[in-house]
């Protein structure tokens, strides 16, 4: 069932100066900037609308999230309703880069008042949740946003190799957001899979190489209803370097030993952050089945590169990457049922003879153990 959501907010300082008649009057203008909005998600796109009066300066924002209280993956850039005065606006906004929320899924949006030209400095914001049970028409006649982007920044490059993993959608990889907490009694011996449980902020979101950077790059407690896109990306100090760095470049990818075609992965565009440029690959894999998985992630060179920060490939001290990510993927404990990808199959076990299990488990416990006393940790939010 959708709800609609109605706020209304007192943000303008300012004294209002009203023109003086010779009679007493009531203006119909509010003193204040107000807004009434509904959030409706479907398959592939959200359907924002909105009401209210604005002033001249400021206008609303909105920006979609894969799921509740704005975690996830974002869906949509950051985006600006360019509104005045009284107003009804709608919009269907189509998620970017096929991204889908399957039935019975629950996705959130961020909801602002902002000045125009700064929209990272809200008088006014508010997260609602939507379940996709349906999609439902437009409140009012549907018409376009702009593009206000994403405003999160992102480190430097030389951070970045201090452990900290890119996000194709912005800002950086998320850690453990999520924690559920131990039963008080545990009847029986504690199995030590039982013991953690932890969503992230990006379920779904694989970074090819997590095995090796625990716990930034934890994959999290997984489900079939998550949306799973693996990636990587190469960065350079200039659109230069990069280009000369991906042209000597060869990438092998491979899920549960079956190799990734090149047609299935996505290459993005040049994007500069704080002065870094990046270049993101994707496998959108969709929807998987039950079981574990092992990402096979291999990089190597025609010739030695250097990417404005460090040497790469023959005669260097990185002669070629090498790398893996294990994840398991649940039933979903709604028991919503969702259409897999076919083309890669959950095993039952690791295709390795490593436990990268236990190795998981013990990273998980002692990151989980230094945010015992912070308020995720006690909260489990």
């Amino acid at each position: 069932m959708k709800r609609t959501v109605i706020a209304f907010v007192i943000m303008m300082m300012a004294t209002i100066v009203l023109a003086q008649s010779t009679e007493n009057t009531t203006s119909s203008i509010p003193s204040e900037n107000t807004i009434e909005y509904l959030f409706t998600v479907c398959d592939d796109a959200a359907i924002v609308s909105v009401k209210g009066y604005m002033y001249e300066g400021w206008d609303v924002f909105f920006q979609v999230f894969s799921n509740a209280q704005g975690a996830g993956d974002t869906l949509t850039a950051l985006r600006r309703a360019n509104v005045d005065g009284a107003y009804e606006w709608s919009e269907r906004t189509t998620f970017r880069d096929g991204k889908q929320i399957a039935p019975g899924q629950i996705a959130s949006a961020r909801i602002l008042i902002a000045p125009t030209d700064d929209p990272a400095a809200p008088a006014y914001t508010q997260l609602v949740d939507d379940l996709n049970d349906g999609c439902g028409a437009a409140l009012y006649s549907l018409q376009n946003s702009d593009d206000a982007g994403d405003p999160v920044t992102l480190g430097s490059g030389a951070a970045l190799a201090d452990g900290e993993i890119a996000n194709p959608d912005g800002g950086l990889l998320n850690p453990i957001l999520e924690i559920t907490p131990d039963a008080v009694v545990v009847l029986g011996p504690r199995i030590p899979s039982e013991i953690t449980r932890a969503r992230t902020a990006n379920p779904g979101l694989i970074f090819a190489q997590c095995d090796s950077f625990y716990p930034e790059a934890f994959p999290g407690l997984l489900y079939d209803t998550d949306d799973f896109r693996i990636y990587w990306y190469w960065y350079a100090a200039t659109p230069e370097l990069l280009e000369d760095n991906l042209s000597k470049t060869v990438y092998s990818v491979g899920i549960n030993n079956a190799s990734v075609p090149a047609h299935d992965i996505t290459v993005g565009s040049t994007l500069e952050r704080d002065g870094v440029f990046y270049r993101f690959f994707t496998i959108h894999a969709g929807h998987l089945r039950e079981g574990h998985y092992e990402v096979e992630f291999k990089q190597d060179w025609t010739e030695p590169i250097n990417d404005g920060f460090q040497d790469y490939g023959a005669g260097t001290d990185v002669t070629n990457i090498r790398a893996n990510c294990n994840f398991d993927v649940r039933r979903n404990p709604l028991g919503v049922n969702v259409t897999v990808n076919g083309m890669y199959i959950g095993s039952p076990g690791l295709w390795h003879d490593y436990d990268a299990t236990i190795q998981e488990r013990e990273l998980i416990e002692s990151y989980l153990e230094s945010l015992k006393d912070s308020t995720v940790g006690q909260s489990g939010n």
